[in-house]
């Protein structure tokens, strides 16, 4: 019986691993056929927020390189979708004060 119960929780544990990959690449291709820059940053923030349980590493980057994107064209929804995506990231890797930072800044 326990097995069983082992079992039916990694097969969900791997279905959920697919569908947050399919997400994130339907985010992507949105993201590359996108023209209008804010939603790309939106679209942006929203790819390093669901990449934070998969590639943390990866995720900062793409947030960092949203967040400043949204300051370079004033864009304060974009500013703070993307600060909101970094503190999740540091919230993930165990960086409360960074996290707490980050969360504070996007109000």
């Amino acid at each position: 019986m326990k097995t069983r119960i082992v079992l039916f929780f990694l097969m969900g544990m791997i279905q959920l691993g697919f569908a947050q990959s399919k997400f994130i690449d339907s985010l992507s291709k949105q993201f590359s056929i996108e023209t209008d820059e804010k939603i790309k940053i939106l679209l942006l923030s929203d790819i390093a927020y669901n990449y934070r349980l998969i590639k943390p590493d990866t995720a900062l980057i793409l947030g960092q390189k949203a967040l400043g994107w949204a300051k370079k064209i004033n864009f304060p929804p974009g500013e703070s979708a993307a600060l909101n995506a970094i503190g999740a990231i540091y919230r993930m890797v165990g960086d409360l004060q960074n996290a707490m930072l980050h969360c504070y800044k996007c109000i």
